[in-house]
């Protein structure tokens, strides 16, 4: 990693749980104006950009709340970003089955609920899932939200690249191969 000017949305309380390792797995359906009509895991390497436009209380386990608690006691000011971490992709699957989809169900702390309103949204059962490796960056960098960032849209570009090249693994070497095994092991159909 050097540097990436590539940003992925997601919701600030899942930053914060991928953000002490306790999760590893990213799960996107896609935005209402995603390219090509649903999300694709098109980079490989990104900042990730907390957000709290659609976040929903409902939307996380209720014995992970303290997550929720942490992202709303971590808010900046409405009109910024601030990055804290970078994630590389480890591997991309897509999952097609609600079976391999119920067991993922320990890697994440998304609620069952809006799991499965995301494998049925739009008439196709399906779901992205990225195993990420999380890295922090050295310091909280602090970016100005323009309109070209709003909306349902899982990944912007900033006006200029940004240095990660000093970010560190949030979790050890095995630490993260045991995690995404065990993620690949539990996905596979």
């Amino acid at each position: 990693m050097k540097e990436t000017n590539v940003g992925f949305k997601e919701w600030a309380a899942i930053c914060e749980a991928l953000a002490d390792g306790s999760q590893s797995l990213i799960l996107r359906k896609g935005g209402i104006i995603e390219d090509r009509g649903e999300f694709h895991p098109d980079h490989s390497c990104f900042l990730l950009i907390p957000t709290y436009w659609h976040q929903l209380e409902s939307g996380i386990k209720p014995e992970k709340f303290d997550y929720l608690n942490r992202a709303n006691d971590n808010k900046p000011i409405e009109d910024e970003f601030v990055i804290r971490h970078v994630a590389e992709v480890h591997r991309s699957l897509r999952i097609e089955s609600r079976e391999s989809l119920a067991r993922l169900e320990p890697f994440h702390i998304w609620s069952p609920e809006i799991i499965d309103e995301r494998f049925r949204r739009w008439e196709k059962e399906v779901v992205h899932a990225m195993i990420v490796r999380v890295h922090e960056v050295s310091r909280p960098l602090k970016v100005a939200v323009l309109p070209e960032h709003r909306g349902c849209k899982s990944w912007i570009k900033l006006d200029s690249p940004i240095s990660v090249d000093d970010a560190r693994p949030v979790l050890s070497n095995a630490e993260f191969s045991d995690c995404a095994e065990s993620i690949v092991r539990a996905a596979a159909d």
